[in-house]
């Protein structure tokens, strides 16, 4: 394997866990939102509840 070959190789890598990395951190985040805003959406509910 030539050095070139050996550097594109890493630039791929390198690009690839980027894109993997954002991807993955965006589901989490996108996943922790939405728990977070189930969690408000039952205080909310459970507020109501209360004064009735």
């Amino acid at each position: 394997m030539t050095t070139k070959r050996l550097c594109q190789l890493n630039l791929y890598g390198m690009v690839w866990n980027i894109s993997n990395h954002s991807f993955v951190s965006y589901v989490t985040f996108f996943n922790f939102h939405h728990v977070s805003f189930r969690i408000s959406l039952v205080k909310q509910w459970q507020r109501a509840f209360m004064r009735f």
